[in-house]
């Protein structure tokens, strides 16, 4: 198996359970072999633990209208830049703002990961933004697939 340039983005600033699944994941990922980067707000616990850990961490902020439209362009920029393979984003803003940026840089695959045993409130960033939906497990696949049948949750 060749080695994947994976970058994950998350807009959480918090330090919670979906974040601590996201470096426990980029750390095995790594262990794997795989080259991993993060797209974070400057201001997240996730930057700073990731970093602490060696990894490379892109900071914007992803809050706002403002940000958005000037993070499209730099996020464009992370993709072409690190020619990644996958990006693998893990909010509602961040899979909008990181996975729009994607789909104009050309990236192969993005995939969105549900972590929250919730319904979803929105399908848009679960719809036409990412090629695939994963969820961390099938209690979460369920509650989010009820949202909608159209909702295709690996």
């Amino acid at each position: 198996m060749s080695s994947l340039h994976i970058l994950h983005s998350e807009a959480a600033t918090g330090f919670g359970g979906q974040e601590h699944r996201t470096f426990k994941e980029m750390c095995a990922m790594r262990a794997a072999g795989h080259h991993m980067e993060a797209l974070c707000q400057p201001h997240a616990m996730l930057t700073q633990r990731l970093r602490d850990e060696g990894f490379r961490v892109h900071t914007l902020p992803m809050d706002g209208p403002r940000n958005y439209v000037r993070g499209l362009f730099q996020v464009f920029h992370i993709l072409k830049a690190g020619r990644f393979d996958v990006l693998n984003t893990h909010s509602r803003r961040d899979t909008l703002l990181a996975g729009g940026a994607g789909r104009l840089a050309g990236t192969s695959l993005i995939v969105r990961t549900r972590h929250l045993a919730i319904r979803p409130g929105s399908l848009l960033s679960y719809t036409g933004v990412p090629h695939r939906v994963i969820a961390i497990s099938e209690y979460v696949r369920g509650v989010a697939a009820g949202k909608a049948c159209q909702l295709e949750i690996c």
